[in-house]
């Protein structure tokens, strides 16, 4: 099923009973990831146990909420419900029964990825036909390990149903379907036991939380006066679902910290960003800047809040002043662009989003083109060193973990050197740590601390060593950058209004990544064999399979 063009009939073994009258009916369609590797990699025999494993999850999870297990094919499974309600709840259960360990092992040892869709099919001999089965396919194939995406039809159809929370993905094109579809990610309300991680790598999407005191006094401030609040925030939300409507939204504000700071270049990608939504969608938009100097906002600015139907917030020390005032201002909806504070008691209230980079996929790219270029560039006996100056441990652990299983994945053996270097803007703290990991072998430095990375990518030209560039792509500053792992800010800023003014922006987090193009790798250099291009594609193709890791155990040290 996965990316056939053919997912619209799909045949089973139901017998030879025939329907020739169309019926509304709900299809779930799971899909085991990473199993032709695991084949590859384990035998058949041990892949054998695995789907048996798998048909027999699937069969229970499916059938004891009133579905038909129409179809096994080894890995995937296809199941038919008269109820869109019960559809879900069998997703949750059966994703809820895939990590459940017996007698010490979990329930199956990879991950399992579900899409779910409605619509009107006829029922033909041994299976069914209809375009439901088709998005519910092509919703499955997009589906990360351990995730389960519907579509809008299904929720529609369903309501509410107890137990199971939605977070919405906004618009996706899928392949093969001509217009844009509103993807939904459904969730159990009580936490799934994890993905099994013990045989397998898994790239995990870390949340950051850089606590200083500061930040901690923010958070405190911010729960107290949530408390003292929640009676008259909700109070004016209640009857309309949520803060102003994004439909008549009109006024979007960015806040930013006043210039000139050493990562203007960084923040700068969130202005042009604005600039385009401006063009694009009519909207007035305003920038503010915040004096990080002072210890609350000023008054300027804190008059101005009320001002905007969607305020957007970037950069550390604008994402502490103005954490305060969010639940002073219920009619101001606030998305925090990459926070690095404790935001835990923000995502609790009715008019706050925050949006978290997940880098991990992006780097697990940048450690695989690493490895094949250091191994392409290695002679004789010489040990294969690739590393990493990443700025904090708490900060920047989607990107140790995603290089390191890309280069670990791509070429065994290979030696990751790993050092912090603490700060994100002085350069010469980060030349100083690459030419240590340089004087030890290293081949390529993935320079990965913000405006600090540039001494980095200094000492890599100096000593004739590759480098790989972080953040915004660095190709610019010269021939010896390999490539770059980039969070596109700009199109960030894009994705959150159009979801704000279509009415499809969560609440609370929101994770985005490599799967809706807000991070990747660009600027390969001209010197990158062709080879490892089709390499990386190939890699970049099955980036979901690489989101749940499948072959090396990683390490935290």
């Amino acid at each position: 099923m996965g990316d056939e063009d053919g997912a619209e009939e799909v045949r089973g073994a139901v017998g030879a009973e025939h329907d020739a009258g169309t019926r509304l009916r709900t299809f779930l369609i799971a899909d085991v990831r990473g199993y032709t590797r695991f084949t590859q990699e384990r035998g058949d025999e041990e892949a054998a146990k695995l789907a048996i494993r798998f048909a027999e999850l699937a069969r229970c999870g499916i059938t004891d909420h009133g579905g038909e297990l129409v179809e096994l094919r080894g890995d995937e499974a296809l199941g038919v419900f008269a109820s869109a309600r019960e559809a879900l709840r069998a997703a949750v259960e059966l994703q809820r029964l895939f990590r459940t360990s017996t007698d010490g092992e979990p329930g199956l040892r990879l991950g399992v990825g579900i899409g779910i869709d409605a619509g009107e099919a006829v029922r033909v001999e041994g299976g069914y036909r209809g375009g439901a089965l088709n998005l519910a396919a092509r919703l499955c194939s997009r589906a990360a390990a351990g995730e389960i995406l519907a579509s809008e039809t299904v929720i529609s159809l369903a309501r509410h149903v107890e137990g199971i929370r939605l977070e919405h993905r906004g618009t996706e094109r899928l392949k093969g379907l001509e217009d844009p579809v509103k993807v939904i990610e459904v969730m159990p309300e009580s936490p799934l036991p994890r993905l099994p991680a013990a045989h397998f790598a898994v790239l995990r999407r870390f949340r950051r939380r850089h606590l200083t005191r500061r930040n901690a006094a923010v958070g405190a401030l911010i729960a107290v006066t949530a408390a003292a609040g929640s009676a008259v925030v909700f109070a004016v939300n209640s009857g309309s679902g949520g803060v102003t409507s994004a439909a008549a939204a009109t006024r979007v504000g960015l806040v930013l910290p006043r210039g000139p700071t050493a990562t203007d270049d960084v923040l700068a990608a969130y202005t042009d960003g604005l600039l385009r939504a401006e063009r694009l969608y009519g909207i007035d938009t305003e920038t503010l800047t915040v004096d990080d100097s002072e210890p609350q906002l000023s008054r300027n600015v804190l008059s101005r809040l009320d001002d905007f139907d969607l305020l957007l917030v970037a950069g550390t020390s604008a994402h502490s002043l103005v954490a305060k005032e969010v639940p002073q201002h219920p009619d101001t909806r606030f998305v925090f662009l990459d926070p690095h504070l404790d935001v835990t008691e923000l995502q609790k209230l009715p008019n706050y989003t925050d949006i978290f980079f997940n880098e991990g996929p992006a780097a697990y790219l940048a450690g695989t083109l690493s490895a094949l270029m250091a191994k392409a560039r290695t002679k004789g006996r010489s040990a294969l060193v690739v590393s990493i100056v990443a700025g904090d441990k708490t900060i920047s652990q989607n990107q140790f973990f995603g290089f390191w299983a890309g280069a670990k994945n791509n070429v065994p053996g290979i030696t990751i050197l790993l050092d912090y270097s603490h700060d994100f803007s002085d350069p010469e703290v980060c030349e100083e740590i690459a030419n240590r990991q340089i004087d030890k072998g290293s081949r390529v430095v993935f320079a990965a601390a913000g405006t600090c990375s540039l001494g980095a990518l200094s000492a890599a030209a100096v000593r004739g060593v590759w480098g790989v560039g972080s953040d915004v792509d660095r190709s610019y500053l010269g021939p010896h950058v390999l490539a770059s792992a980039v969070k596109r800010r700009d199109q960030t800023v894009d994705y959150v209004v159009r979801s704000f003014l279509d009415g499809t922006l969560p609440l609370g987090p929101l994770d985005v990544g490599i799967e809706r193009n807000l991070v990747d790798i660009v600027g390969i250099n001209p010197e990158v064999p062709p080879a490892f291009r089709k390499t990386l594609a190939r890699v970049k193709k099955n980036h979901m399979a690489i989101w749940a890791g499948y072959s090396t155990p990683l390490a935290e040290s």
